[in-house]
């Protein structure tokens, strides 16, 4: 199997994305979502100047005001599962208000929930809403060092417990974000995998070995034909780690919501986990995501080895 590309079943690209409608800029959180949103930014933009990280676009859409204007009631009123309720009716009122035309045929938006249903069955992000959805996965073992650090935490054990768990959310009525269903890592990684719409999958560390190919292939997807490597080139540039770090450092990010005294954009590499994370915490992400590692090309049982000073038995799931 090659490492740019999911088993087939796993999640392996599926066309490109429709004519109008929703992309979704899913991943689960601390997989580079914002990352991708800067890339994306800075593409449609075409500028000399890089897209301030203050004004970045594509946020969460039942985070914005328009939710309580055409759903009729304040986000910070309702349960989560209310809110829930409400949201495909919320998405189909606000495309019906979008433009049609040109670049403006599609509506990006992130998504950190799992690809789930609402109390009555119905999917959150409806098929008929959406032109297709863009999945980020990144290691799990580095997306709990990352969790760790974006929470300022001194210890990896909550994170990986929170990648571990079924249930898991994020958000809710004492944050400013709505609640979000994450559920597990690997469950949020297939959930998504297995919609009815087009999905492209990118895999955190190929965007960090070729971000102009992988970018290439965003654009393609979404059927953005007037791109040229100029512009790729210059947009991979204006969202470099580096420029996304200089920007924080000297305007501040209003999305980091903790109030963690470290940046957001901390080290953006990849294998950090082999400097945090003890042989036993591996074992622990390894044995819960084994076969959703194993499908996107992060060999766990080389982890395991990695992770340890001797190797360790661990039974293997099916």
């Amino acid at each position: 199997m090659s490492s740019r590309q999911p088993a087939r079943g796993a999640g392996a690209e599926r066309s490109n994305a429709r004519g109008r409608g929703f992309v979704w800029l899913a991943s689960y959180p601390k997989s580079g979502n914002t990352w991708l949103r800067a890339l994306l930014a800075n593409v449609l933009a075409s500028s000399d100047k890089a897209v301030p990280l203050n004004v970045l676009p594509f946020r969460m859409a039942v985070q914005s005001p328009l939710f309580g204007e055409l759903a009729g009631v304040a986000v910070e009123d309702c349960t989560g599962d209310e809110i829930d309720s409400l949201v495909p009716a919320f998405l189909r009122m606000h495309l019906a208000k979008w433009p049609q035309a040109g670049r403006h045929r599609l509506l990006y938006r992130k998504v950190h929930c799992a690809y789930v249903a609402n109390r009555a069955g119905e999917a959150l992000y409806p098929d008929d809403v959406t032109a297709g959805a863009v999945y980020i996965v990144r290691n799990p073992l580095d997306v709990a060092v990352a969790w760790a650090n974006h929470n300022g935490e001194a210890s990896c054990a909550k994170s990986i417990k929170r990648l571990n768990d079924t249930c898991a959310t994020l958000g809710g009525p004492d944050t400013k974000q709505r609640r979000q269903r994450l559920l597990d890592w690997s469950s949020n990684v297939r959930s998504w995998c297995a919609t009815p719409f087009p999905v492209l999958v990118l895999r955190y560390e190929d965007m960090l070995a070729d971000t102009v190919a992988e970018l290439r292939r965003l654009v393609r997807f979404l059927r953005l034909e007037d791109v040229s490597e100029a512009q790729l080139s210059r947009a991979v540039a204006h969202s470099s780690f580096a420029n996304l770090r200089r920007m924080e450092e000297r305007d501040g990010f209003g999305e980091k919501l903790w109030p963690n005294p470290g940046f957001f954009f901390h080290e953006g590499r990849a294998g950090r986990w082999r400097q945090h994370l003890s042989a036993s915490q591996v074992r622990e992400v390894a044995s819960m995501h084994w076969a959703t590692m194993e499908a996107f090309g992060y060999d766990p049982q080389a982890a395991l080895g990695d992770g340890a000073n001797s190797r360790m038995d661990i039974e293997v799931p099916l």
